[in-house]
């Protein structure tokens, strides 16, 4: 993958690392919500904003480009992997190991995002003729 765009990707997933640690941390701390619960919420609203942001900003597709929506399955497809890999995690970590939360998403912070790059750059956002992505 292009330099550039690797640090774009990376840019994008430090910002969704924010997003998702702010909900997390903002539901199980001020409304009680069940950490697991809060990380999986957390990460659904991450996937909607990282998916614009890669799409216009790293990856530089328009929102009227031909397989648009396409690329929106795939990502969520991946994306959903990515959630099943968190949750399991935080379950395991939580309720299995009684490690805490943070803990639990530390690991995660590390596990989800080497799936999910590995995942988008090779299935999601590769380069590739219209007609295959709708």
């Amino acid at each position: 993958m292009h330099t550039g765009k690797f640090v774009k990707y990376a840019v994008v997933g430090v910002v969704g690392t924010f997003v998702h640690w702010g909900i997390l941390i903002g539901l199980v701390e001020w409304f009680g919500t069940e950490p697991v619960y809060a990380s999986s919420i957390g990460f659904i609203v991450t996937v909607i904003i990282s998916f614009y942001l890669n799409l216009y900003w790293t990856f530089s597709i328009r929102p009227d480009s031909a397989g648009i929506v396409g690329r929106w399955v795939r990502y969520v497809i991946v994306s959903v992997g990515g959630l099943l890999l968190n949750s399991g995690l935080m379950y395991i970590a939580v309720h299995l190991l009684n490690y805490g939360y943070i803990f639990g998403q530390s690991v995660s912070l590390i596990a989800v995002p080497v799936f999910n790059y590995i995942l988008n750059s090779v299935w999601t956002f590769r380069t590739m003729d219209s007609t295959s992505l709708n």
